[in-house]
C-alpha cells in the first residue's frame, strides 16, 4: 500500500473544520502522521463462527489473536434492556472466552473495552473467568473503562490505554425514587406491609436507619469490587488501598491512569495487535 496514504489522511484532517475535543483530534492527527499507517490498514479482522454454540469471534494475526469487544453498557444477559441500550452481555463475553480456550490456533486475546460500566450481577464471575483463562488476555482501552468496565479490565494480565482513554470511576451506586408526594397529588396513597420478623426487607429510604441499611449492602458490594481490583492489579492494602490510590474512585485519563497503577502503558490498538503477532 502506498506510503502516501498517511500524508493524504493528514492533509484531510488539517484541511477540515472539526467540532471535537482537542485530545481526540490530536490522537487522529498522530495516527494519520504515522509512516506505517498504510501497512496497519492492511491488518483486517477475520471472523470465526461456531454454528453449534452460535458464538462468533473476530481474529487477527492469521487467527492467532482473538479480539473480544466489551463496548457500551454491560448487562448480565442479552435481554430487552441490552437490545434497547445496545452494549455488551457478560454471558456473550464468557462464551467467547470459552471459544478462545477451546481453539488451539488462538494463542492470545484482546479485551477491547469502551464502556461506562454496567450491572454488578455477573461482573465478578466474568472477571474471574478472564483472570483464570489459560491464554493471555490483554485489555485495550480506546475510550472508557469505567466502573464495571474497569472491573473486567483489571482482571486482564496487562492493560494498554490510549492517551485519551478514561479509566476508573470505581465503586457501586444505587438509585431510589420516593414518589409518595406525587402519588398523593394524584389522589393515590400506597400502603406497604412488611412481615414483622423482616423489617429490613423494605428499608425506608426517607429515614436515616433505612439509608444506613441500604448502604450496608452497597458498601459490601464495593468492597468486593475494589478488593478484586487490588488482587488483579497487585495494589497493596486491598479495597482501602485502591480507594486511596484512586482518590476515592476517581476517573483518570491516559498517562495519569498509568501513573497510579490503573493501566500498564499507553499505546494504540494496531500496535498491540502487531506486538501480539509475535
Amino acid at each position: 500500500m502506498s506510503r502516501n496514504i498517511p500524508r493524504r489522511a493528514l492533509g484531510a484532517l488539517l484541511d477540515s473544520r472539526w467540532a471535537i475535543t482537542p485530545d481526540k483530534l490530536d490522537l487522529m492527527i498522530a495516527a494519520a502522521n504515522r509512516e506505517d499507517l498504510g501497512a496497519l490498514a492492511t491488518s483486517v479482522a477475520e471472523y470465526r463462527y461456531d454454528p453449534e454454540t452460535e458464538v462468533g469471534l473476530a481474529t487477527y494475526n492469521g487467527g492467532r489473536t482473538a479480539v473480544i469487544d466489551a463496548i457500551g453498557p454491560c448487562f448480565r444477559y442479552a435481554d430487552l434492556m441490552s437490545m434497547i441500550c445496545g452494549g455488551t452481555s457478560y454471558e456473550a463475553v464468557a462464551r467467547q472466552i470459552a471459544m478462545v480456550e477451546a481453539t488451539s490456533s488462538i494463542k492470545n486475546a484482546v479485551l477491547n473495552i469502551d464502556t461506562p460500566g454496567g450491572v454488578v450481577n455477573g461482573c465478578p464471575e466474568l472477571a474471574d473467568i478472564i483472570a483464570n483463562c489459560s491464554k493471555p488476555i490483554i485489555a485495550y482501552v480506546g475510550g472508557d473503562a469505567c466502573s464495571a468496565g474497569y472491573w473486567l479490565g483489571s482482571a486482564c494480565g496487562h492493560i494498554v490505554a490510549s492517551r485519551a482513554a478514561q479509566l476508573g470511576c470505581l465503586g457501586v451506586v444505587a438509585v431510589y425514587t420516593d414518589n409518595r408526594a406525587q402519588l398523593e397529588m394524584d389522589g393515590l396513597r400506597e400502603y406497604e406491609l412488611v412481615s414483622t420478623l423482616t423489617p429490613n426487607k423494605r428499608p425506608d429510604i426517607t429515614t436515616a436507619d433505612g439509608r444506613a441499611e441500604i448502604m450496608r449492602s452497597i458498601d459490601a458490594t464495593a468492597e468486593i469490587f475494589l478488593g478484586d481490583v487490588a488482587r488483579f492489579r497487585g495494589i497493596k492494602g486491598g479495597a482501602a488501598g485502591v480507594s486511596k490510590a484512586t482518590n476515592g474512585g476517581g476517573i483518570y485519563v491516559g498517562q495519569h491512569a498509568v501513573d497510579i497503577g490503573l493501566a500498564d502503558e499507553i499505546g494504540i490498538f494496531e500496535d498491540l495487535i502487531e506486538t501480539l503477532a509475535a
